[in-house]
């Protein structure tokens, strides 16, 4: 109880000294293909103004949510398709939930960040992130990508000038993306009660999971 309430009030000082800023909602994805050697890579856009190797995403569009707003971004600045979102565990809802509401695919983070001035606003502001992990079959493009876009595995990213939260985060995941793509799409039943049934968590040690196959 003493280290959740210490967690609330941190994270409640930090939207409080943020508050009144401009808040967009973005979204993007973690893009994970598992190659013919068996090995998975990590896709990346090349940002023209950041100039930085990073995730597909960008500005959530007022007629979308979250979760549409990630693939769109993947599908237009990679040009791939079939993408395929990894949602992150969370309960069924309820017999009897109300069929008029539609339940939205959790992302794995969601992350706030100060933001310069951009094309979409024209002075600082915070930007809140949906990072989202998905995997795809195919690795080649179907369309022209709307940045340069490659694929790269763990110990290239190293040599990349990338964002370090984007470095961090693909660090964890490149961890346990096969035992995730797995859980959530390779066996039998609920994609999200196997998830809990396995106990998969990005940034766990996975040996009791490979054990338990």
């Amino acid at each position: 109880m003493i280290t959740l309430q210490s967690g609330l009030e941190r994270h409640s000082a930090d939207l409080v000294v943020h508050k009144g800023v401009t808040r967009h909602a973005t979204a993007g994805a973690f893009v994970f293909c598992r190659f013919p050697d068996s090995r998975w890579r990590l896709g990346l856009i090349e940002h023209p103004r950041l100039d930085r190797w990073m995730v597909p995403g960008g500005h959530v569009e007022d007629d979308e949510c979250q979760a549409l707003a990630a693939l769109r971004e993947v599908e237009e600045e990679s040009g791939l398709t079939g993408v395929r979102l990894l949602e992150a565990p969370a309960p069924a809802l309820p017999s009897g939930f109300p069929s008029t509401h539609a339940r939205v695919p959790l992302p794995w983070w969601i992350i706030q960040q100060q933001v310069p001035a951009d094309h979409h606003l024209p002075e600082g502001h915070m930007h809140v992130d949906h990072q989202y992990v998905a995997v795809v079959d195919d690795p080649e493009p179907v369309r022209a990508p709307a940045h340069p876009f490659a694929w790269y595995r763990p110990h290239e990213l190293g040599e990349l000038r990338m964002f370090e939260d984007t470095r961090l985060l693909a660090k964890v995941l490149f961890s346990c993306i096969g035992d995730l793509a797995e859980a959530l799409l390779g066996v039998e039943g609920s994609p999200i009660e196997n998830l809990h049934a396995r106990r998969v968590v990005p940034g766990e040690p996975l040996e009791e999971h490979r054990a338990a196959r």
